[in-house]
């Protein structure tokens, strides 16, 4: 609960990934990110990798995980047309954030509503008795 309050946003985003440097794959399409010289990734160190002799760069198996995170038109006009109508907003982990953009982009039409998530409740000092900080960690990539 303390990064949420901690940490600035920036330092939970995607530059983190870039910085570190990694290996995107996709089929046959290879894409090397931040990983100029590959040596200086591993110099000095004792890895497994090394140990073995693997080359931990190259896969013969670099097939694309299949995308299982998609919703169709129908599906998802389906669930637009749900989070206008209820009275209480479930925020499922499938659409919280468009949910989340929805509702901050027009507020006022969900006003009343009760909204159920789950996520984390912070109470500090000096919050009136009914006050209490609502926080969620949401990643996109």
């Amino acid at each position: 609960m303390i990064t949420g309050f901690t940490l600035a946003p920036a330092t939970l985003d995607s530059s983190i990934a870039a910085n570190k440097g990694f290996l995107l794959s996709q089929g046959g399409n290879k894409e090397s990110v931040g990983s100029s010289n590959r040596n200086s990734l591993l110099e000095g160190s004792e890895s497994l990798a090394e140990k073995e002799n693997i080359d931990i760069y190259s896969s013969v198996e670099d097939i694309a995980l299949p995308n299982n995170n998609y919703l169709s038109e129908e599906e998802y006009d389906e669930k637009f047309r749900m989070l206008q109508e209820a009275e209480t907003i479930q925020m499922t982990e499938d659409m919280f954030s468009t949910y989340y953009g929805e509702i901050n982009k027009q507020p006022e039409a969900y006003v009343g509503k009760r909204i159920k998530m789950s996520g984390f409740v912070f109470k500090e000092d000096g919050l009136a008795s009914n006050q209490l900080v609502i926080s969620r960690f949401q990643i996109t990539q």
